[in-house]
């Protein structure tokens, strides 16, 4: 089953037993993963020239989804940078290796970097960034 089913399958669960606050959590989580999938390929280009030392064949998939779905937020959303950025660190230390919370962390700081620097065109807010 795919992510997108996986997700539509959960949506359509939580509307059958009456919960009305995850249905919209859910939905969100599909358009992260839907977005993140669409737009996979700038994705990549971004993280492949913010990442040092590292492909992205090298990195642990936990880490590379972890940044592959932040990367999407922060580019394609107005959600501010800092609670993304904070999520994405606790995400990837609960489910990546004993390192990934540090990696993912020095990455998203590279990122919102070369976004401040306006090498990276984002459809968010300005102000939303220095938030």
């Amino acid at each position: 089953m795919s992510i997108a089913e996986s997700l539509q399958a959960a949506i359509q669960s939580s509307a059958e037993t009456g919960d009305e606050e995850e249905p919209e959590t859910l939905a969100y989580a599909q358009e992260l993963a839907q977005g993140s999938l669409e737009n996979r390929e700038l994705i990549d280009t971004i993280l492949g020239e913010t990442v040092e030392g590292w492909s992205l064949g090298q990195m642990a998939k936990t880490d590379l989804a972890v940044l592959r779905v932040v990367l999407y937020e922060l580019i394609f959303t107005p959600v501010p940078a800092t609670p993304l950025i904070e999520s994405a660190i606790r995400i990837a230390h609960r489910y990546g290796g004993e390192r990934s919370g540090g990696f993912v962390n020095g990455v998203l700081a590279r990122i919102l970097h070369r976004v401040e620097a306006g090498e990276i065109k984002t459809s968010a807010k300005e102000e939303e960034w220095a938030s």
